[in-house]
């Protein structure tokens, strides 16, 4: 099954990678680049926001960010009339949503729970 319509790169802003480099590569917070894309994925889904970007930085390849579907399949109850790239675009600005959520959160109290985080999502 082709998925996200053959689609096969997630791209996000130079804005959003400094913010993975931070909670990544410096905090060590998110072990991988496509677990901090989940968790960011996860939470603009939750809150259904989404933000627009400029795709400046080739993060990861498709493959890695939903090798079981499970986002295809999330978008596609969300988003019934999109086509498979833009459930892409929309899981992208989802994800960027996330990341800006976490990144005000971060710089707010210099650090990030993730366990506190998936409470309060629990509790909406």
């Amino acid at each position: 099954m082709v998925k996200f319509g053959g689609a096969d790169r997630v791209f996000v802003s130079k804005e959003s990678h400094s913010i993975y480099k931070i909670l990544c590569d410096k905090e060590g917070l998110f072990p991988q680049y496509k677990d901090l894309f989940h968790f960011a994925a996860a939470i603009g889904i939750r809150l259904r926001k989404r933000e627009g970007f400029k795709k400046d930085v080739h993060l990861l390849m498709i493959t890695s960010v939903d090798s079981e579907g499970i986002f295809e399949t999330i978008l596609e109850e969300l988003h019934p009339d999109a086509d498979g790239r833009k459930r892409l675009e929309l899981l992208q600005e989802y994800a960027e949503a996330g990341v800006r959520i976490l990144k005000e959160r971060y710089d707010n109290e210099k650090k990030i729970d993730i366990e506190e985080i998936i409470d309060e999502m629990q509790n909406l």
